[in-house]
């Protein structure tokens, strides 16, 4: 069983000054990912470039980390900095098949890569903030050749059937892709298990490990079928010989880290996964839906309108709170110490693993008044 409350004192200071409820957005950095960005920092300004061997084994060492964390094999991982370059790689590599579908929830960096592709975009209507497998089945058509999906939608906090999406892309034999931002360190991932061709995901929301880091998984046999319209000098086989005549892309996924690796937002990445699983994934969802079952249960009893999906199957660290004037609620209990952000129509919760009930009990009575 983990200590949260010893978690939280060691590993998360900011609780001390403030209740940092904001993860949806952007977390704060945990002590472990901060130590591994720090190092990296700390060997540059000791020998600089001098660094480079070591480095680079550590970014392959790390590959496996973040690979192991979703059940992914090393070579179908790639690091790139944020989820839509993942997905403009995606897109990139699907576009031409067809249209991709989705719902007309998802956020930008889902959308807008898609929407730059030659295939148009067919999106579906969100029903009470949910857009079911069954919605996208019963609209699928010929020219749909990919399904894009968030694992949990950004401005309700509806969590998707993963594995019944999956198995309907299956059946009718086209592509599953999965923006894994608003889930990755706080829902378990298992890209095997749940069927997904494609992923992306960031290192600055759920992960904690700052901005400029995410990850990318493309299943092995796509890597070797597709190929890339964008290329750089590591993307190819042996990059160190640099040979400037040689065109041949590795095909694994670091045929996409095109140039110099960011070293430190891939270590402190890295960190994060380690971290994550010696706390235990299961643990992490069950803490984390422990904290939000007692935020709606407060939000109840004092007659607060929660306008995310309250379905057990649907539910996610993410939690909308109706409240007039959101906006400048948000900027009123900013005033108080009270970090959120204002969402889906009213403020958005967002607890993680170090949150506790009296960090909620405090957000309420700040609604309140």
């Amino acid at each position: 069983m983990n200590d949260w409350n010893k978690i939280r004192e060691q590993d998360f200071p900011n609780a001390k000054n403030c209740i940092y409820l904001d993860h949806a957005a952007g977390g704060v950095i945990s002590r472990p990912s901060h130590e591994a960005a720090t190092q990296y920092w700390n060997e540059s300004l000791e020998k600089g470039d001098f660094y480079w061997e070591n480095w680079l084994s550590r970014k392959e060492e790390a590959r496996s980390q973040i690979a192991a964390f979703i059940n992914a094999d090393p070579e179908e991982v790639s690091f790139v900095h944020s989820t839509s370059e993942g997905m403009n790689i995606i897109a990139d590599l699907l576009g031409d098949d067809g249209d991709a579908m989705m719902s007309d929830m998802e956020f930008p960096a889902s959308t807008v890569p898609w929407l730059h592709q030659k295939g148009s975009v067919q999106f579906l209507s969100a029903e009470q903030n949910k857009t079911l497998p069954e919605n996208f089945n019963q609209s699928i058509t010929s020219s749909t050749k990919t399904i894009v999906s968030s694992y949990v939608q950004y401005a309700t906090g509806f969590k998707q059937d993963l594995n019944s999406l999956s198995q309907i892309a299956k059946e009718k034999e086209i592509n599953f892709v999965v923006n894994c931002s608003q889930a990755l360190g706080a829902f378990p991932v298992d890209v095997k298990a749940m069927g997904i061709d494609c992923l992306a995901g960031n290192s600055y929301k759920w992960m904690m490990a700052g901005y400029g880091g995410g990850v990318l998984y493309i299943r092995k046999d796509i890597l070797k079928k597709r190929k890339p319209h964008f290329a750089g000098w590591r993307s190819v086989t042996n990059p160190d010989e640099y040979q400037n005549k040689n065109a041949e892309l590795s095909l694994t996924g670091s045929q996409f880290e095109y140039g110099g690796p960011s070293f430190p937002n891939f270590f402190a990445l890295a960190a994060a996964c380690k971290y994550f699983s010696s706390l235990g994934k299961e643990d992490i969802k069950n803490r984390i839906l422990f904290l939000t079952n007692y935020l709606i249960q407060q939000a109840q009893k004092n007659n607060i309108s929660i306008l995310s999906p309250l379905e057990p199957q649907h539910r996610s660290g993410i939690i909308i709170l109706a409240v007039p004037e959101p906006q400048k609620a948000c900027l009123k209990l900013y005033q108080k110490g009270i970090f959120v952000t204002p969402r889906g129509g009213g403020i958005r919760v967002a607890p993680h693993i170090y949150n506790n009930e009296e960090d909620i009990n405090k957000l309420i009575s700040g609604i309140k008044k």
